[in-house]
């Protein structure tokens, strides 16, 4: 029985690679989706306005191919600008040629959108400050003592000058503290901004908390002290009755 079972899984094994070989030899109609990307710019201009972030294309070709397509990892669909500074409308079907990895062991059927917007504008840099985006839920009786520092605090920004002449800050991503207790020591992404490009996408956010006491005190004696020999200080009171004063410790 034993030596049945090794040539059965043979065969097993050669029909499953023999039907794979076949399967993968005939022609199969897929969509795929990838991101859009401007190539050939002008030195120094970038591009201030894409009209769609990513293209759909509907390709035809055999299994092999679409295979080794997926296996080869991410793909992007390159537009040419033409080294040219403006507005202009594109037909994608002819930017087909730009892209290598749709060999022409492809037949593209169909791409959406067909038609591509785009403008390109020169590029600029700025330094803006950075502003925190944090929220601190604080344990009971804890609170802040310090002002919220940023290393740095500020960043520098190249983009588009259309985009870029509306920016006066760069915000940290959203982030909540909760049952704060101690200091703060936390390293934040900075929140991207499409076209744009920073000199840093981190920051480390710092601020003291300490815990507060508040102490009741009777009668406090008020001394007059310092007062100008030209002045006068009179009071209406000489002493604070039932005064709270906060501690930290």
């Amino acid at each position: 029985m034993k030596n049945k079972i090794i040539p059965i899984i043979l065969i097993v094994i050669f029909s499953l690679i023999l039907w794979g070989s076949v399967t993968l030899s005939e022609y199969y109609v897929e969509i795929i989706s990838v991101p859009v990307e401007l190539i050939d710019l002008p030195k120094n201009y970038s591009p201030s306005y894409i009209s769609d972030k990513e293209v759909t294309i509907k390709v035809k070709a055999k299994g092999w191919e679409l295979a080794k397509l997926i296996l080869t990892g991410e793909h992007s669909f390159y537009i040419s600008a033409h080294h040219r500074i403006g507005r202009y409308k594109v037909d994608l079907r002819n930017e087909v040629e730009n892209n290598i990895w749709l060999t022409s062991a492809f037949n593209v059927l169909e791409i959406s959108p067909v038609i591509f917007e785009y403008e390109i504008d020169k590029t600029v840099t700025k330094k803006v400050p950075i502003k925190p985006n944090i929220k601190i839920n604080f344990a009971e009786n804890y609170d802040l003592v310090s002002d919220i520092l940023l290393t740095p605090d500020e960043v520098e920004i190249s983009g588009p000058a259309s985009i870029l002449q509306s920016i006066n800050y760069i915000e940290t991503d959203s982030v909540v503290f909760n049952n704060v207790s101690e200091k703060i020591v936390s390293e934040v992404n900075l929140k991207a901004v499409n076209g744009l490009s920073f000199s840093a996408d981190k920051c480390i956010i710092e601020c003291d908390v300490q815990k507060i006491v508040e102490r009741a005190f009777d009668d406090l004696f008020v001394e007059i002290r310092n007062v100008p020999p030209s002045k006068e200080l009179n009071l209406e009171v000489d002493s604070l009755p039932n005064s709270f004063f906060t501690l930290y410790k």
